[in-house]
């Protein structure tokens, strides 16, 4: 599975800030992964986040977090996508 979302911040400081998938995994910890930014505009500016979610059988569920927490920034999400869930190539 792929998710994407885009992200445009104003300036301040940020201790979380971002998005990120977490696996809640049937046994074991859970994942979280912090999606990565694919284009190279300034914070300020829309730019692009995706990442890769391999298959796992032992997947309970999948969530997306939008995190802004402890900062004296202001965060938009927009065009959350994702892609491919279960391999079957649907969305």
């Amino acid at each position: 599975m792929t998710v994407r979302c885009r992200l445009r911040r104003s300036p301040g400081t940020a201790k979380t800030l971002g998005p990120c998938v977490v696996v809640l995994m049937k046994n074991g910890p859970d994942k979280y992964l912090h999606l990565q930014k694919t284009t190279a505009g300034p914070d300020d500016q829309w730019n692009d986040f995706a990442i890769s979610v391999p298959p796992d059988a032992e997947t309970r569920a999948v969530m997306l977090y939008l995190y802004n927490v402890d900062s004296t920034a202001t965060a938009w999400f927009d065009e959350v996508a994702r892609r491919g869930v279960g391999g079957r190539g649907d969305g």
